[in-house]
């Protein structure tokens, strides 16, 4: 499942050579992998672990391999879904438009990521509050994926306070 985000933190923080080594083979991987293809992206967790994975790897290095990698996994995307591999995905996309935010480049892979991030938002507005409240752990990925999209939405956005409060009232129900 390719969940080696970790690693480069790990070498964010301590500065370790040997995470990163391990994380950018991964990544490499990832790249080269047989499994990227959208004909294997079955599961559908692996399009935003992927994406996670590519994002901080081209951070780490600015090698273009691991960028392309990123807009080929945004592109596997054609209809937005629900459950883990939503949650993922939209989480890998909000990293890469702050990628891009913070490298000033508001161009068309952004545009086209946020688009592709909203049709979630989009979708997870249109769900009943039933099927996540079974678990915990639901509620909190419904939320994270309507919080997502309210950070990344722009601010004149009219969905955007829709986001937040449905995010919201989810949360404050899981509280009780």
């Amino acid at each position: 499942h390719c969940y080696v985000a970790s690693l480069a933190q790990h070498y964010y923080l301590t500065g370790d050579r040997v995470s990163r080594e391990a994380f950018l083979e991964v990544a490499d991987w990832t790249v080269h992998s047989p499994w990227f293809t959208r004909m294997m992206m079955g599961d559908k967790r692996g399009i935003g672990n992927f994406l996670m994975t590519h994002v901080y790897a081209h951070q780490l290095t600015r090698d273009r391999k691991y960028y392309e990698a990123a807009v080929k996994m945004v592109d596997h995307v054609k209809e937005p879904f629900e459950g883990l591999g939503a949650t993922l995905f939209v989480k890998a996309a909000g990293r890469f438009l702050d990628m891009k935010t913070d490298n000033g480049e508001i161009d068309a892979d952004y545009e086209k990521t946020l688009a592709k991030m909203l049709m979630f938002g989009d979708l997870y507005l249109t769900l009943s509050d039933e099927k996540p409240r079974q678990y915990l752990e639901q509620t909190c990925f419904y939320a994270e994926v309507l919080f997502t999209c309210y950070i990344h939405a722009p601010r004149d956005d009219p969905r955007r306070t829709r986001y937040f409060a449905k995010g919201k009232a989810l949360m404050d129900r899981a509280q009780d």
